[in-house]
């Protein structure tokens, strides 16, 4: 043993030397492991993570080639695009006429101030089903996601949706005067107002990601969608006129 040769005092230096070193040592892993959170490797984890969720709700296949239901996501910005493909592709549009449509999308919008997660579904025989499958898209991209590494509260992530605009949006694609529609929300006319023209930002976002993907039936519906939406004072160019 080469300490056996050392006298008392050298080996006391040397093996403060050996405990300086192992402590450095350590502080070195706990940089790089830092480093790793908060730089290039957080980024690299998180991006192998998103594509992990792309392949498994069928976004891109294992090589990375952008599918049908991937090209579909591509073209919506305004809303969470996974859970508004899901509904889409699921069907959920089928059954609705264009103005159910339009009023029902306008629950993929998160809540920002209003009642989150209204408990009541819309009273409608068909958007209150529809509702529910929203609940349950979200659920289940929400329960993929975190199977994939990316971490969310999955009760945060459902309850940012809210039905709370359907009943008023249906009301006026149904033809309802704009002073009676505004009975049936607690919302400032103007907020109103705002959120119905994004909406029509939003239709046609979706109208052309039907296209893209080459269903000329649901782009068909959203298409006119928009046109029973666009009407009256909330689309005047002055509403002062």
């Amino acid at each position: 043993n080469p300490l056996s040769l050392l006298s008392p005092l050298q080996r006391k230096k040397r093996i403060s030397q050996w405990q300086d070193l192992q402590s450095i040592q350590s502080k070195l892993i706990q940089l790089q492991r830092r480093k790793e959170n908060c730089g290039i490797g957080a980024f690299e984890r998180e991006l192998h993570a998103r594509m992990r969720v792309l392949r498994r709700l069928g976004h891109c296949s294992e090589d990375g080639v952008i599918k049908r239901k991937g090209r579909l996501a591509c073209e919506i910005e305004s809303v969470d695009e996974l859970v508004a493909t899901e509904l889409l592709l699921e069907g959920v549009a089928n059954a609705m006429s264009p103005a159910q449509l339009v009023a029902f999308l306008t629950c993929l919008y998160p809540a920002e101030g209003r009642k989150r997660h209204v408990e009541n579904p819309p009273s409608d025989a068909v958007l209150g089903p529809a509702w529910k499958r929203l609940l349950e898209a979200a659920s289940r991209v929400a329960q993929v996601q975190r199977e994939c590494g990316i971490e969310l509260d999955e009760k945060d992530f459902v309850e940012q949706f809210s039905c709370s605009l359907v009943d008023v949006t249906l009301a006026w694609c149904q033809g309802q005067k704009f002073q009676d529609v505004m009975k049936m929300t607690n919302m400032f006319e103007g907020s109103l107002i705002r959120v119905l023209r994004r909406h029509d930002e939003f239709l046609d976002q979706l109208h052309t990601a039907a296209r893209s993907i080459g269903d000329e039936v649901l782009s068909k519906k959203f298409n006119e969608g928009r046109k029973i939406l666009k009407r009256g004072i909330v689309f005047a160019s002055s509403l002062y006129l």
